[in-house]
């Protein structure tokens, strides 16, 4: 074979100096000419290389512009590094923060090979609330102090959470997403739904995991959690399982409100997307652990395993987190205090914000 591909690779460059016939020492030696040329290719890239640095005279280059990128490459993972950590101390609803990781991904997307997604990976955060902070208009610079002469007439109001114990009820409003997970090497899809003014009871009152979305497993999950509540309020996104014909059919058949929030717009459904990253937070490291076996064990490598197995750890998980949670002694502190009648009022109030269909193009066109 060696001679074989020795005869090619003087064949490519100098046929008259060979000796011999090459296809008829192919076929003496049972040797395709398919398979035969690939090798020549092969051996020829391999020789060039040899030859080059053989032949090469004086030292090589010194790689001046590799050294400098691999320096800049590492000052950039640490402030990367370091921007993580602080988000993970920093809530994402404070308008600074937005603010300064719009200013960073302007600065570094001229990157090359840096993406938007891989910029979101690195600081933890979803792709739709960057560009839903960059659709932001930029905040008016802060007026100068007043001075001591004159304070100021107004004082700023106490800020009340659009999801706070003190202006929902229970059994109200259902928040319902879908979430990416992966277990045994499988991508599976988690669909939840949660009562939003009773998460201090349970952090999800209906969950299924599939290795796909569909409007019949989203009209499941709903049904499971909007059972004997009528009238109450679903808030979903915009996505085509949730504005389907059978999700809006089983909603009507349960006597819930629909009410689908405006396209990119995270901050609507924000108890459920907390909730998904407790959950991911908690059940990560045992969801990747399982990850690496079937990595090493391929038959392990199933889609009803990996269901049967996420479905199992869920559950167990969720249980634990409710038995060590606070929440339900912060609703009860949050409530305690505030009449009934205001409290519903407060309830109605929410309900209407979350009435978008007026306020979003994509529903708007969609009736049109």
């Amino acid at each position: 074979m060696l001679a074989l591909i020795a005869l090619g690779v003087v064949a490519r460059f100098q046929r008259r100096w060979l000796a011999v016939d090459l296809q008829s020492a192919c076929a003496e030696q049972g040797v395709g000419p398919e398979r035969l040329s690939r090798l020549v290719s092969l051996a020829i890239e391999r020789f060039e290389a040899v030859v080059a640095v053989l032949t090469r005279r004086g030292r090589p280059p010194r790689e001046h512009d590799r050294g400098r990128l691999d320096v800049e490459l590492a000052i950039t993972t640490a402030l990367l590094e370091v921007a993580t950590a602080l988000l993970r101390r920093l809530t994402l609803r404070r308008r600074l923060v937005g603010e300064l990781v719009v200013g960073a991904w302007l600065r570094l997307r001229e990157l090359q090979g840096l993406t938007q997604k891989r910029f979101c990976e690195a600081l933890h955060i979803p792709e739709r609330t960057l560009r839903q902070w960059q659709r932001r208009p930029p905040q008016a610079p802060p007026r100068s102090a007043p001075s001591a002469e004159e304070p100021s007439k107004r004082r700023r109001r106490t800020r009340r959470g659009r999801f706070g114990f003190d202006v929902l009820l229970p059994g109200t409003q259902v928040g319902a997403d879908t979430t990416d997970l992966s277990a045994f090497g499988i991508p599976l899809k988690l669909i939840a739904a949660q009562d939003i003014g009773g998460r201090d009871q349970a952090l999800f009152d209906a969950v299924l995991v599939d290795d796909h979305e569909s409007a019949e497993l989203v009209a499941q999950v709903l049904t499971e959690a909007l059972r004997d509540r009528p009238g109450a309020q679903a808030i979903t996104d915009q996505g085509t399982p949730y504005l389907a014909k059978h999700t809006r059919q089983a909603l009507d058949d349960l006597e819930a409100e629909h009410a689908p929030q405006r396209e990119a717009d995270p901050i609507g459904k924000a108890t459920v997307e907390r909730a998904f990253r407790s959950v991911k937070s908690i059940a990560g490291p045992l969801l990747g652990l399982t990850d690496r076996i079937a990595q090493a064990l391929p038959p392990l490598r199933h889609a009803a395993l990996a269901k049967a197995g996420t479905t199992v750890l869920l559950t167990a998980l969720l249980r634990a987190y409710q038995h060590g949670a606070r929440a339900a002694r912060a609703a009860l502190e949050a409530r305690g205090s505030i009449d009934p009648e205001q409290l519903e009022r407060s309830a109605e109030a929410s309900r209407e914000r979350a009435r978008a269909t007026d306020h979003s193009a994509k529903l708007l066109l969609g009736h049109l």
